[in-house]
């Protein structure tokens, strides 16, 4: 019997949220343009003065442009089409396949009592947000 698609997807939204997931769409490298244009600005107009002051101003703007642009898994979850979703649950269950997994509260009870089987879902969960969704993940 096949793992169904809704429970699944609850109970990875649950895990997620349990473990404070959270993921970016690359705003670092904005972040990181803004924040050196800035100090290299500042160096030119006021010498070395003006690299701590460009730097500064340059963090705070790009930390205001980075700013709504970090999601927790569970909304990422929430927002994917049925056809990701599906993708997801693929790629959760090649990765317990050797369990016999035969239904959601299964895996439930071995998520909760195997920190090896919880590790092993949370990393194929987070591998395909990073590899399918190109989201970067956050360390907690």
């Amino acid at each position: 019997m096949p793992v169904d698609l809704d429970d699944l997807m609850k109970l990875l939204m649950i895990l997620a949220s349990e473990e404070n997931l959270k993921v970016t769409v690359n705003e670092s490298v904005k972040g990181g343009i803004v924040a050196g244009t800035s100090a290299a600005v500042g160096g030119l107009l006021m010498g070395p003065v003006g690299l701590a002051v460009g730097g500064a101003v340059g963090g705070c703007a790009a930390c205001y442009i980075a700013r709504d642009k970090f999601k927790p898994v569970v909304q990422v979850i929430q927002e994917m089409s049925n056809d990701k979703k599906e993708r997801l649950v693929d790629a959760v269950t090649d990765v317990t396949s050797n369990l016999n997994i035969t239904d959601v509260a299964r895996l439930a009870v071995l998520l909760s009592g195997n920190a090896a089987v919880r590790k092993m879902v949370i990393d194929a969960m987070m591998s395909f947000l990073s590899n399918e969704l190109n989201y970067k993940i956050l360390d907690n």
